[in-house]
């Protein structure tokens, strides 16, 4: 899940007035018993909602923005059908833009420190190999999941990124 940082309506509003990006605020939910949760980010364009996104993604955008501290955990499977959580604790971000051909292109490079929390099997036992084909398996999710949040902004019309 994903866990949002204290974010102010005034951020928001500094947001949305900002040229080159939009504002986003948190997304909740109304459950049973009157009870509410955070389900994800809504997003805006010109002051109107445009969509929301997952409360996984409040991580890829947390990651992206480089903001800390961390606060989200993802089960992995690794091969052989045991189960880890991995919960991000501090994160890093450099993003870069360059125009080519009249068309603007963002790199984003993001170091995601983090936390083995759990296992499934007791008898499980952490080698530098299952840390690497972790690392490699949790790069590739983490590519997927930004590059989905992104193109989902982008097709809503809204920069909560300020690429511009």
């Amino acid at each position: 899940m994903g866990k949002l940082p204290n974010n102010f309506l005034g951020v928001f509003f500094s947001q949305s007035s900002a040229k080159g990006q939009e504002g986003s605020i948190p997304y909740l939910e109304l459950k049973k018993a009157s009870n509410i949760e955070i389900s994800g980010l809504a997003y805006f364009r010109d002051d109107k909602m445009v969509g929301t996104s997952t409360a996984l993604q409040i991580g890829h955008y947390t990651s992206i923005k480089e903001i800390n501290p961390g606060g989200y955990s993802v089960m992995h499977e690794l091969p052989g059908g045991t189960r880890v959580i991995f919960k991000a604790t501090h994160r890093t971000s450099r993003i870069t833009t360059t125009i080519e051909n009249g068309n603007v292109h963002v790199q984003i490079n993001c170091q995601i420190e983090g936390d083995l929390e759990e296992k499934s099997e007791e008898h499980f036992s952490v080698t530098d190999e299952i840390l690497k084909k972790l690392e490699v398996k949790i790069e590739r999710d983490a590519k997927q999941g930004f590059e989905k949040l992104i193109q989902q902004t982008q097709m809503d019309g809204s920069d909560i990124f300020g690429f511009g």
